[in-house]
Protein backbone atom coordinates (compact mmCIF):
# COMPACT_ATOMS: atom_id res chain seq x y z
CA UNK A 1 0.00 0.00 0.00
CA UNK A 2 0.95 3.11 -0.71
CA UNK A 3 2.38 5.95 2.23
CA UNK A 4 0.74 9.23 2.32
CA UNK A 5 1.99 11.82 0.63
CA UNK A 6 1.63 15.46 1.13
CA UNK A 7 -0.83 15.90 -2.13
CA UNK A 8 -3.18 13.81 -0.66
CA UNK A 9 -3.65 15.19 2.94
CA UNK A 10 -5.33 18.42 3.97
CA UNK A 11 -4.00 20.08 6.73
CA UNK A 12 -5.41 22.16 9.65
CA UNK A 13 -4.91 23.56 13.36
CA UNK A 14 -7.52 23.93 15.59
CA UNK A 15 -6.25 26.75 18.30
CA UNK A 16 -7.41 26.69 21.87
CA UNK A 17 -10.20 28.65 22.71
CA UNK A 18 -8.73 30.22 25.78
CA UNK A 19 -5.47 32.22 25.28
CA UNK A 20 -2.12 31.29 26.86
CA UNK A 21 -1.69 32.15 30.14
CA UNK A 22 1.43 31.34 32.67
CA UNK A 23 -0.69 29.22 34.51
CA UNK A 24 -2.15 27.12 31.61
CA UNK A 25 0.14 27.49 28.61
CA UNK A 26 -0.51 27.02 25.27
CA UNK A 27 -2.35 23.89 23.53
CA UNK A 28 -3.45 23.10 20.03
CA UNK A 29 -4.80 20.46 17.76
CA UNK A 30 -3.24 20.01 14.10
CA UNK A 31 -4.99 17.67 12.16
CA UNK A 32 -4.18 15.57 8.83
CA UNK A 33 -7.56 14.43 6.89
CA UNK A 34 -6.74 12.04 3.70
CA UNK A 35 -8.78 13.51 0.62
CA UNK A 36 -7.14 11.29 -1.64
CA UNK A 37 -6.65 7.05 -2.03
CA UNK A 38 -6.21 5.21 0.72
CA UNK A 39 -2.36 5.09 2.34
CA UNK A 40 -0.51 4.39 5.29
CA UNK A 41 1.06 6.65 7.83
CA UNK A 42 4.01 5.66 9.90
CA UNK A 43 4.15 7.58 13.08
CA UNK A 44 6.37 9.73 14.53
CA UNK A 45 6.51 12.63 16.91
CA UNK A 46 5.27 15.94 15.12
CA UNK A 47 7.61 18.11 14.37
CA UNK A 48 7.04 21.85 14.16
CA UNK A 49 8.99 24.94 14.71
CA UNK A 50 7.70 28.69 17.35
CA UNK A 51 8.02 31.44 14.88
CA UNK A 52 8.02 35.03 14.86
CA UNK A 53 7.61 37.90 12.51
CA UNK A 54 7.12 38.49 8.70
CA UNK A 55 9.96 35.87 7.82
CA UNK A 56 9.01 33.66 10.25
CA UNK A 57 11.99 33.39 12.16
CA UNK A 58 12.39 30.23 14.29
CA UNK A 59 11.70 31.18 17.92
CA UNK A 60 11.85 27.54 19.35
CA UNK A 61 11.76 23.96 17.77
CA UNK A 62 9.71 20.66 18.54
CA UNK A 63 12.18 18.05 20.75
CA UNK A 64 11.09 14.75 19.30
CA UNK A 65 12.99 11.45 20.19
CA UNK A 66 12.84 7.75 17.89
CA UNK A 67 8.96 6.76 18.26
CA UNK A 68 8.36 2.61 17.45
CA UNK A 69 4.66 2.64 16.79
CA UNK A 70 3.08 0.43 13.96
CA UNK A 71 2.05 2.20 10.54
CA UNK A 72 -1.65 2.72 10.48
CA UNK A 73 -3.95 3.17 7.67
CA UNK A 74 -5.76 6.16 6.54
CA UNK A 75 -9.09 5.72 4.07
CA UNK A 76 -10.24 8.30 2.38
CA UNK A 77 -11.62 10.64 4.70
CA UNK A 78 -10.46 9.63 7.96
CA UNK A 79 -8.22 11.88 9.63
CA UNK A 80 -4.72 11.82 12.13
CA UNK A 81 -3.59 14.27 14.53
CA UNK A 82 -1.03 15.68 17.43
CA UNK A 83 -1.07 18.07 20.06
CA UNK A 84 1.20 20.60 20.27
CA UNK A 85 2.48 21.97 23.55
CA UNK A 86 4.25 25.14 24.61
CA UNK A 87 4.34 24.97 28.28
CA UNK A 88 4.24 27.57 30.20
CA UNK A 89 7.61 28.86 31.29
CA UNK A 90 6.45 30.83 34.72
CA UNK A 91 5.51 27.81 36.78
CA UNK A 92 7.60 26.42 39.36
CA UNK A 93 7.40 22.90 37.64
CA UNK A 94 9.36 24.24 34.59
CA UNK A 95 11.77 26.23 35.85
CA UNK A 96 13.02 22.97 37.38
CA UNK A 97 12.99 21.42 34.41
CA UNK A 98 15.58 23.75 32.97
CA UNK A 99 17.59 23.51 36.12
CA UNK A 100 17.79 19.83 35.94
CA UNK A 101 18.93 20.08 32.18
CA UNK A 102 21.71 22.97 33.67
CA UNK A 103 20.07 25.20 30.74
CA UNK A 104 17.77 29.07 31.04
CA UNK A 105 15.38 30.02 29.47
CA UNK A 106 15.63 33.52 28.02
CA UNK A 107 12.39 34.23 26.55
CA UNK A 108 10.91 35.45 22.82
CA UNK A 109 7.59 35.83 21.61
CA UNK A 110 6.25 33.85 19.06
CA UNK A 111 3.33 34.57 16.98
CA UNK A 112 3.23 31.41 14.60
CA UNK A 113 3.71 28.00 14.37
CA UNK A 114 5.58 26.42 11.05
CA UNK A 115 4.91 22.42 11.05
CA UNK A 116 7.43 20.33 8.97
CA UNK A 117 5.54 17.78 7.57
CA UNK A 118 5.05 14.03 7.99
CA UNK A 119 8.17 12.76 5.72
CA UNK A 120 10.74 13.62 3.67
CA UNK A 121 9.71 16.56 1.33
CA UNK A 122 6.74 17.45 2.89
CA UNK A 123 6.13 21.16 2.39
CA UNK A 124 6.47 23.61 5.68
CA UNK A 125 3.36 25.04 6.33
CA UNK A 126 2.27 28.24 8.35
CA UNK A 127 -0.29 29.06 10.70
CA UNK A 128 -0.29 32.18 12.56
CA UNK A 129 -1.26 32.45 16.25
CA UNK A 130 -4.07 34.83 17.83
CA UNK A 131 -1.33 35.69 20.47
CA UNK A 132 1.82 35.77 20.83
CA UNK A 133 3.27 33.10 23.22
CA UNK A 134 6.37 33.05 24.98
CA UNK A 135 9.56 30.41 23.83
CA UNK A 136 13.04 29.74 25.27
CA UNK A 137 15.59 30.59 22.77
CA UNK A 138 18.03 29.02 24.41
CA UNK A 139 17.14 25.84 25.24
CA UNK A 140 13.40 24.30 24.15
CA UNK A 141 12.21 22.56 26.73
CA UNK A 142 9.08 24.18 26.44
CA UNK A 143 8.21 23.51 23.18
CA UNK A 144 6.57 19.77 22.50
CA UNK A 145 5.02 17.69 19.42
CA UNK A 146 3.52 14.73 20.51
CA UNK A 147 2.96 11.47 18.56
CA UNK A 148 0.67 11.34 15.38
CA UNK A 149 -2.20 9.21 16.02
CA UNK A 150 -5.15 8.14 13.94
CA UNK A 151 -8.80 9.41 15.40
CA UNK A 152 -10.67 6.34 15.91
CA UNK A 153 -14.21 5.99 15.46
CA UNK A 154 -16.64 5.26 18.86
CA UNK A 155 -16.53 2.05 18.52
CA UNK A 156 -12.77 1.71 17.75
CA UNK A 157 -12.23 3.56 21.18
CA UNK A 158 -14.16 1.35 23.04
CA UNK A 159 -12.61 -1.50 21.79
CA UNK A 160 -8.93 0.05 22.83
CA UNK A 161 -10.60 1.12 26.07
CA UNK A 162 -11.67 -2.36 26.82
CA UNK A 163 -7.96 -3.76 25.96
CA UNK A 164 -6.25 -1.32 28.53
CA UNK A 165 -8.72 -2.57 31.03
CA UNK A 166 -7.69 -6.29 30.21
CA UNK A 167 -4.48 -5.26 30.46
CA UNK A 168 -4.81 -3.96 33.77
CA UNK A 169 -6.86 -7.42 34.94
CA UNK A 170 -4.00 -9.47 33.42
CA UNK A 171 -1.61 -7.48 35.58
CA UNK A 172 -3.47 -7.91 38.61
CA UNK A 173 -3.31 -12.09 38.21
CA UNK A 174 0.32 -11.88 37.53
CA UNK A 175 0.86 -9.83 40.91
CA UNK A 176 -1.69 -12.34 42.51
CA UNK A 177 0.47 -15.17 41.77
CA UNK A 178 3.73 -13.16 42.60
CA UNK A 179 2.65 -11.73 45.98
CA UNK A 180 -0.85 -12.77 46.90
CA UNK A 181 -4.10 -11.83 46.38
CA UNK A 182 -4.18 -9.31 49.24
CA UNK A 183 -1.05 -7.52 47.79
CA UNK A 184 -2.64 -7.72 43.95
CA UNK A 185 -5.69 -6.11 45.30
CA UNK A 186 -4.56 -3.11 47.12
CA UNK A 187 -2.64 -2.53 44.31
CA UNK A 188 -5.36 -2.91 41.68
CA UNK A 189 -8.12 -1.74 43.91
CA UNK A 190 -9.62 -5.20 43.91
CA UNK A 191 -12.62 -5.26 46.24
CA UNK A 192 -11.01 -8.55 48.78
CA UNK A 193 -12.00 -10.83 51.47
CA UNK A 194 -9.78 -13.18 54.30
CA UNK A 195 -11.42 -16.29 52.33
CA UNK A 196 -9.60 -15.11 49.04
CA UNK A 197 -6.75 -13.94 50.29
CA UNK A 198 -6.14 -17.68 51.49
CA UNK A 199 -5.68 -19.22 47.16
CA UNK A 200 -3.00 -19.40 46.06
CA UNK A 201 -2.33 -18.82 42.16
CA UNK A 202 -0.42 -21.07 40.42
CA UNK A 203 -0.92 -19.34 36.64
CA UNK A 204 -3.49 -17.45 35.61
CA UNK A 205 -4.30 -16.15 31.81
CA UNK A 206 -7.04 -13.96 30.31
CA UNK A 207 -7.85 -16.06 27.00
CA UNK A 208 -11.18 -14.13 25.70
CA UNK A 209 -13.45 -11.23 27.01
CA UNK A 210 -16.85 -9.49 25.66
CA UNK A 211 -19.07 -6.63 26.69
CA UNK A 212 -21.71 -6.78 28.44
CA UNK A 213 -22.80 -3.62 29.82
CA UNK A 214 -21.44 -0.64 28.47
CA UNK A 215 -22.17 2.71 30.78
CA UNK A 216 -19.10 4.91 29.28
CA UNK A 217 -15.49 4.40 28.97
CA UNK A 218 -15.27 5.00 32.97
CA UNK A 219 -17.55 2.36 33.14
CA UNK A 220 -18.29 -1.26 31.77
CA UNK A 221 -18.75 -4.89 32.57
CA UNK A 222 -17.12 -7.82 30.76
CA UNK A 223 -17.49 -11.26 30.70
CA UNK A 224 -13.78 -12.35 30.71
CA UNK A 225 -12.78 -16.17 30.41
CA UNK A 226 -9.25 -17.22 31.81
CA UNK A 227 -7.16 -19.97 32.36
CA UNK A 228 -6.34 -20.77 36.25
CA UNK A 229 -4.54 -23.07 38.06
CA UNK A 230 -3.79 -23.17 41.73
CA UNK A 231 -1.50 -24.78 44.14
CA UNK A 232 -3.64 -26.24 46.99
CA UNK A 233 -7.64 -25.42 46.94
CA UNK A 234 -8.75 -23.14 43.89
CA UNK A 235 -11.89 -22.44 46.30
CA UNK A 236 -14.68 -20.79 43.92
CA UNK A 237 -12.57 -20.90 40.68
CA UNK A 238 -12.69 -23.92 38.23
CA UNK A 239 -9.06 -25.46 37.75
CA UNK A 240 -8.80 -24.66 33.82
CA UNK A 241 -11.49 -22.35 32.40
CA UNK A 242 -12.95 -19.84 34.40
CA UNK A 243 -15.84 -17.66 32.99
CA UNK A 244 -16.54 -14.54 35.37
CA UNK A 245 -17.63 -10.88 35.59
CA UNK A 246 -15.48 -7.82 36.04
CA UNK A 247 -17.00 -4.46 36.48
CA UNK A 248 -14.50 -1.88 35.17
CA UNK A 249 -14.35 1.70 36.97
CA UNK A 250 -12.20 4.62 36.77
CA UNK A 251 -12.75 8.53 38.19
CA UNK A 252 -11.08 9.85 35.10
CA UNK A 253 -9.54 8.92 31.53
CA UNK A 254 -6.01 8.87 32.64
CA UNK A 255 -6.78 7.49 36.12
CA UNK A 256 -6.27 3.75 37.47
CA UNK A 257 -9.13 1.00 36.73
CA UNK A 258 -11.04 -0.38 39.65
CA UNK A 259 -12.35 -3.97 38.93
CA UNK A 260 -15.22 -5.37 40.65
CA UNK A 261 -14.40 -9.21 40.51
CA UNK A 262 -17.51 -11.30 40.80
CA UNK A 263 -16.28 -14.72 42.37
CA UNK A 264 -19.25 -15.68 44.28
CA UNK A 265 -17.79 -14.76 47.76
Amino acid sequence: MPTCHASQMSVSLVLPTAPYSPNRGFHATVWYTNIGATCYISPNNLLYEAVSGPRHAVVGSSLSGAVAYQSFILEHGQRSYAAITIVSISTPAFKQVVRAHGGSCTPKLADGIVLLGLGINWPRKYFALREKVPVCTTDYFNVEGNVIAKKLTPGQAGQATMKTAISALRDFLDLWRVAGFAVAARQYHVPSSNVMNSFRLKSGAVTSWRQVVWTSSNRFTLLVRSDLHFIGSSGPWNVGDNDFYVTFTRSTSSGPWRMNIFTGL
